[in-house]
């Protein structure tokens, strides 16, 4: 029987925290798709913003947040079992501009595609938000179902860099 998209939404969450933990940073998140947005991470939403969980009738199918050099920075990420689209990445963008995160992953179960990537590098605004800059990104990558591990990353019309490089390069 296939795996469901709901049953994605843990190994990809305990990948991404072994991802950040593998550069140095420890990582609070849960699967706010099937249980909400839990209180450690409402508290980091700016005081003001929380009418955003008004406006809502879905969640990103995981949020989180990284303890860094520079305070909590909120992660958003949505999971798609299947090739990755343009819809998808304006789903994951508008979670992550909504919640105010710094990072944001965009995670399908296929490669993502040689015709999608053509598109980022030729209009890499999409994968922007308004106040992005070296620290913040949306990057999408492959999960791969058998080793529980992210291949084919792409992030900022650049496809030899995951994000974890790019972070532990920056000592954020």
């Amino acid at each position: 029987m296939a795996i469901m998209e709901k049953e994605l939404y843990e190994p990809v969450r305990a990948a991404l925290e072994r991802s950040f933990a593998a550069i140095g940073k420890r990582t609070i998140s849960e699967t706010g798709a099937t249980k909400g947005i839990g209180n450690p991470l409402k508290a980091l939403i700016p005081p003001g913003l929380e009418i955003l969980f008004r406006f809502l009738n879905r969640k990103p199918d995981i949020a989180g947040y990284v303890e860094s050099n520079r305070g909590n920075q909120i992660f958003t990420a949505e999971v798609k079992r299947r090739s990755l689209t343009v819809q998808d990445i304006y789903q994951a963008k508008m979670y992550k501009e909504l919640f105010g995160a710094t990072f944001g992953f965009l995670i399908g179960t296929e490669p993502v595609a040689e015709e999608l990537k053509r598109l980022l590098r030729n209009i890499p605004i999409i994968l922007m938000s308004a106040g992005d800059y070296t620290y913040h990104f949306l990057a999408l990558a492959r999960f791969d179902l058998d080793s529980g591990a992210f291949t084919d990353w792409f992030m900022n019309s650049s496809e030899t860099t995951d994000p974890f490089t790019h972070l532990k390069s920056l000592s954020f």
